[in-house]
């Protein structure tokens, strides 16, 4: 069985959830930069999603799999770095086609992230 998440909390919850017979986890993770993360989602969580996929991985709940969906000018120049941490076996990383549009709320704090 997997369960896909959006990683926050999963550090406090990922090894219970191997323990209640969980396999695997899909955490979608669109960026490895915290500005970038906190300007998509509105949250300065990007270090509990890393922390969340490092205690996935500790309690077993491999392979564990990064989702990311690029979007041209926000997140597009990390396809091939989408993977976080030294590549093995039991990460993989899926990356969607590319959005063709931006959510205005972001169209609007496009540049915001690169200064």
């Amino acid at each position: 069985m997997s369960l896909t998440t959006n990683g926050i909390g999963l550090k406090r919850t990922a090894q219970a959830l191997k323990e209640a017979g969980l396999d695997r986890v899909n955490v979608s993770l669109d960026t490895l930069r915290p500005d970038v993360f906190k300007a998509l989602t509105r949250r300065d969580r990007h270090q509990d999603v890393l922390d969340g996929l490092h205690a996935a991985r500790e309690a077993g709940l491999t392979p564990v799999k990064v989702n990311s969906v690029l979007m041209p000018g926000l997140n597009d120049d990390e396809a091939p770095t989408c993977s976080p941490g030294p590549s093995s076996t039991t990460t993989s990383c899926a990356s969607s086609s590319r959005c063709p549009r931006r959510p205005a709320r972001l169209e609007a704090r496009r540049h915001d992230h690169r200064r």
